[in-house]
């Protein structure tokens, strides 16, 4: 799904057809590992795009279409022939009705049947970045109703990155069956959304809205990581005592990285403090890893009961889950 909408974001900024070429490429790749999903979602979503930005020259590249729908047809087609052959019927009630329309419909799991379960999703998986996007949402409608014929392009990248997250957001919101995977492809247009927004503070042609905004943008970002760090540990506390240690080691690298960014943050160091965010969170993967993970793996793992298994499994048994 990433690259299907990268390929094609890149093909319309830079006026490179070829892209669009691997974005068919892409489609049918995210046709067959994700179903039909893969295929409609990109597809509204550039859609919509052209549809709003009239950008609709690209249809009378007739060649290049052509192009487009051959290569999708050569990768994805010949396994859901074969698919067909092989299963008739159940196929499709399996693989299109249950997987994709009824799991749409109705929830397979009590857990993500909130409407809300994707916000902490996002402002958590982004984290410490989400401390930004407020203000990179403010940015980009402020940039699409203030831009001019001149700059149409950058008007248009900024319709392109809305339209990527908010439909992905609001289509698997809208879905009865939820799990935090389904968001990842949102995820990389916030990236965008977010480096766009440090571009343009970084330039010296900033406005003073703008400076005066990231600043406390910035400035929320520490006592957030306190609040986090405080209520993460209370929760390991009742749930998981014994990785207590590991979770209080992992908050304080944490925190040392935040708070050398913060110090560059002051001193008008921008460049550093921006670069000392990724630094903060590459400090908690080696205790993540080393400290946190081992001790969690047999409460949210399945591994133990699966090495009890093999003591009992004899050879050419099934083992169903």
């Amino acid at each position: 799904l990433l690259f299907v909408v990268l390929f094609f974001f890149y093909g319309q900024i830079r006026k490179r057809d070829y892209f669009y070429l691997f974005s068919s490429a892409a489609f049918a790749l995210a046709t067959l590992t994700k179903g039909p999903i893969g295929l409609l979602l990109p597809a509204f979503i550039i859609v919509l795009y052209l549809a709003l930005t009239k950008e609709l020259a690209i249809f009378k590249k007739g060649f290049m279409l052509a192009g487009a729908l051959i290569i999708f047809a050569v990768i994805a087609k010949p396994w859901y022939i074969i698919m067909y052959k092989i299963h008739a019927q159940d196929f499709v009630n399996v693989f299109f009705g249950f997987h994709n329309v009824t799991r749409f419909l109705t929830p397979e799991h009590k857990i993500g049947s909130q409407v809300y379960y994707n916000i902490p999703i996002v402002l958590g998986g982004f984290f410490p970045w989400s401390v930004f996007l407020p203000l990179g949402f403010w940015h980009m409608f402020k940039g699409i109703r203030g831009m001019r014929y001149a700059v149409r392009g950058t008007r248009n990248a900024n319709i392109f990155i809305l339209l990527w997250f908010l439909f992905i957001f609001l289509f698997f919101t809208a879905s009865s069956t939820k799990l935090p995977t389904y968001i990842f492809p949102c995820f990389l247009s916030l990236a965008l959304m977010t480096g766009k927004l440090w571009d343009d503070f970084l330039n010296k042609e900033a406005t003073r809205s703008l400076i005066k905004w990231m600043n406390a943008s910035y400035y929320s970002l520490p006592p957030l990581v306190l609040l986090i760090f405080a209520g993460v540990c209370i929760f390991i506390k009742m749930d998981y005592p014994e990785i207590l240690g590991g979770v209080i080691i992992t908050g304080l690298f944490l925190i040392f990285g935040v708070a050398l960014s913060l110090m560059a943050f002051i001193n008008r160091k921008f460049i550093a403090a921006f670069l000392l965010i990724p630094y903060s969170v590459a400090l908690i993967m080696y205790p993540v890893d080393k400290l946190i993970l081992p001790a969690l793996e047999p409460h949210e793992s399945s591994k133990s009961i699966a090495k009890e298994l093999l003591k009992f499994h004899k050879e050419g048994e099934a083992i169903g889950s």
